[in-house]
Formats: C-alpha cells, sequence, structure tokens
C-alpha cells in the first residue's frame, strides 16, 4: 500500500451538519490506515467547531472537545481560517495560544495544504 499525504477541508457546522462528525471519522481513519494527515482546515461555518464556549444538551456529541483530544493526540494543529471567524463575529482568544489545537490561520495555509497533499477532502 501506498501512503498518501491528506488534508481535510470542514465547512459544515457542528450544529447544521454532519460534515464534522465525518471528518473526524475520516481523520482518524487515515492515522489508522498509515497515511499521513498534513492539515486540517475549518473554513465557512466549520470555524463554529473553535467557537467556544459553548454549551450543548448532556446528549449531544462536543464535536469542539473531540477534535481537541484528536489533535492533542496526534500532535497536530486544527487551522480555522480568520476570515471566517470575522465574517461570523466570532472571537477566539484561546487560539492565540501557543498549545491551543485550534489556530487562526489564512487562506494561504489552505492553499499550502492543496501543494503538499495528495488529496484534499471536502466536507461540506
Amino acid at each position: 500500500m501506498t501512503t498518501k499525504t491528506i488534508s481535510l477541508l470542514v465547512q459544515g457546522s457542528p450544529f447544521s451538519s454532519q460534515a464534522c462528525i465525518h471528518a473526524l471519522d475520516f481523520a482518524k481513519a487515515t492515522i489508522r490506515k498509515g497515511h499521513k494527515l498534513f492539515r486540517v482546515f475549518f473554513h465557512k461555518d466549520g470555524v463554529l467547531n473553535a467557537n467556544c464556549p459553548y454549551h450543548l444538551p448532556f446528549d449531544e456529541r462536543d464535536m469542539q472537545q473531540e477534535w481537541i483530544d484528536f489533535a492533542t493526540e496526534c500532535n497536530m494543529k486544527l487551522f480555522i481560517c480568520v476570515a471566517a471567524c470575522e465574517r461570523r463575529g466570532l472571537q477566539i482568544p484561546r487560539a492565540l495560544e501557543v498549545n491551543y489545537p485550534f489556530q487562526f490561520a489564512g487562506l494561504g495555509q489552505l492553499t499550502e495544504a492543496m501543494v503538499e497533499s495528495d488529496r484534499l477532502v471536502a466536507f461540506l
């Protein structure tokens, strides 16, 4: 089996879409199958995955925490589009902390992911 380098583009809201759930499952499968996960980039409503704090009903999955746990386990950063955050009025002060998995990024990081990866998989 040839090892592939894969990046993910997550654009769906954690509140009205299954995109972030499918993207996380895909990310875990990518690692499990021995491929390299180069970058996870949250764009459009996908940036809501990094919005904190938000309070969920006890019976709903906390996708933000699941992404944080995954990124911590894999020792990787999760990139959130700063322009998409601004358009949605989001202020995510923790994204400025070095040890926080969600980090602000521009479309240059998405472009780099497209260039450096064998595949860019989008979750809308």
